[in-house]
């Protein structure tokens, strides 16, 4: 029986899950995990699997909150594995339970890099004077994403929920009916038809932008950390360590998935600038009790270290650690971030290491000669490397089957 804390994801709307997992499977290499997520087979299963968190919020019902974090999701992970054996599997519910899986820890890994990134600077910086008390975030960025992108079409339903149920109150201690999961997935497939509605109205799209001005209007901006394309990018890297445990390889060498920078010049250094910030995302949700970083270190290209807070964001079970500087990291100079072995997860385990990465507060270095670019002029804001930008153009652009 699992005990643990949670704190309640507001994040992202039903419509830009789908396609965040879409993203997820356009950004994974060639591979067999990418061929188990394309095959049509799955489709529904996957899908439906990222919006069923969110159903229980719908019903008032405590299942969706637990069905957001690992606890849970490891719990169905090992009923996959109990049932069906590793990955390849050849029976298609197999295929259906483990995709249901991916498309469950699209959704909460999503939400939880978004909240700790995007959002929280929406809330506290940007619009913070928007009325977050009275207007959701969640359905404004859902109602203007879909009126940027298209709607999204929803496959018939594949919910096994007469296995889902008894896992919830074996696991996590929460007693649900198959019954109460199907009411929660109907709303939320009305969720996603009101969503489209509403986006293709004009007005009521212009009172959403309204109501998060800033919120809405950078959910494809490649210089904003927890744009979409990025959550997609982050659920890829998550799935691949899904996948090795479906496997039954639980040994993880590397503690982290994702940065933000990572790597990249012109990151922000002030103390008191929301956007110095560093994320960090875990392999596996972490012990909150056991969370420590003072084996942490943050040290500039002269070695001298630079001080820090880090932030477990939602706390037990999580992934996400936001470093923010106290003194502001060191001026136009690179920065190595310093991660120790055996961060211990929210079970018990210990996450392998040690592992390092670069970011730097210093403009991009401008190439000399005839064929340099000329300098644009264009003012002040975030520098990202190739690769970052690359990845964001591939992603903007979502591939709905």
């Amino acid at each position: 029986m699992l005990a643990f804390v949670t704190e309640a994801a507001f994040a992202n709307g039903q419509s830009v899950h789908v396609d965040i997992t879409l993203g997820a499977r356009d950004a994974l290499a060639d591979g067999l995990l990418k061929d188990f997520v394309s095959d049509d087979a799955v489709f529904a299963a996957l899908i439906h699997g990222a919006m069923f968190p969110d159903g229980g919020y719908a019903v008032h019902d405590g299942y969706g909150e637990l069905a957001h974090w690992e606890p849970f999701q490891s719990a169905w992970l090992a009923h996959v594995r109990e049932t069906c054996g590793s990955p390849p599997y050849d029976d298609v519910d197999c295929k259906r339970r483990a995709a249901f899986l991916l498309g469950m820890a699209s959704h909460g890994m999503a939400d939880q890099f978004y909240d700790a990134t995007y959002q929280d600077r929406a809330a506290r910086v940007y619009d913070a004077t928007s009325d977050w008390a009275n207007a959701s975030m969640d359905e404004a960025t859902d109602v203007v994403y879909v009126a940027e992108h298209g709607p999204v079409d929803v496959p018939d339903r594949w919910l096994p929920a007469e296995e889902l149920a008894p896992i919830f109150g074996a696991a996590v201690d929460h007693e649900v009916t198959p019954d109460t999961l199907n009411a929660g997935q109907d709303l939320l497939e009305v969720a996603i038809a009101y969503v489209a509605l509403a986006a293709a109205r004009e007005d009521s799209v212009a009172t959403y932008r309204a109501q998060f001005p800033w919120g809405t209007s950078h959910l494809d901006d490649a210089t904003v950390p927890g744009h979409i394309g990025e959550l997609s990018v982050v659920v890829a890297r998550y799935w691949e360590v899904l996948w090795r445990r479906l496997s039954g390889d639980e040994a993880l060498d590397s503690p982290v998935i994702y940065t933000n920078p990572a790597g990249g010049f012109g990151h922000a250094a002030g103390s008191d600038d929301v956007e110095s910030r560093v994320s960090v995302v875990m392999a596996r949700g972490l012990s909150q009790a056991g969370f420590d970083t003072s084996g942490w270190r943050v040290t500039d290209e002269d070695g001298a270290e630079r001080p820090f807070s880090a932030d477990l964001y939602y706390r037990h079970a999580s992934h996400v650690v936001n470093l923010a500087p106290t003194e502001g990291w060191s001026a136009d100079a690179a920065h190595e971030v310093a991660i120790p072995a055996g961060m211990p997860t929210f079970d018990g385990a210990a996450l392998g290491g040690p592992y390092t990465f670069e970011f730097s507060t210093a403009d991009a270095p401008v190439p000399d000669g005839p064929d340099a670019p000329r300098a644009c002029g264009c003012g002040g804001g975030r520098q990202l490397d190739w690769l970052t930008v690359a990845l964001a153009v591939a992603l903007t652009t979502r591939r709905r089957q």
